[in-house]
């Protein structure tokens, strides 16, 4: 995609943890992994990394909360009365 439409999407996804752009001078959609050569390689691999960092926090995060959220509707459930 040309470069000034990648700034449009960066500029559109405001609140994305995953929020970076870095542009390859003289590449084009078919050619930037090659145009940008180790460091576009290095960028990418940061990049997967650091998305998989937070990804698995946002996991444990919810999780946590799910966990949080099924407790206090069980000790606030009215006890059930059975009788025999």
């Amino acid at each position: 995609m040309p470069a000034i439409q990648s700034k449009h999407l960066f500029d559109a996804a405001k609140i994305s943890y995953f929020r970076q752009l870095y542009v390859v001078e003289g590449g084009t959609h078919n050619d930037t992994w090659r145009v940008g050569g180790e460091t576009y390689k290095e960028r990418l691999f940061k990049f997967m990394n650091e998305s998989k960092v937070i990804m698995n926090k946002i996991r444990e995060f919810n999780k946590k909360m799910q966990e949080t959220t099924r407790a206090a509707e069980l000790n606030s459930a009215p006890p059930i009365n059975i009788e025999l």
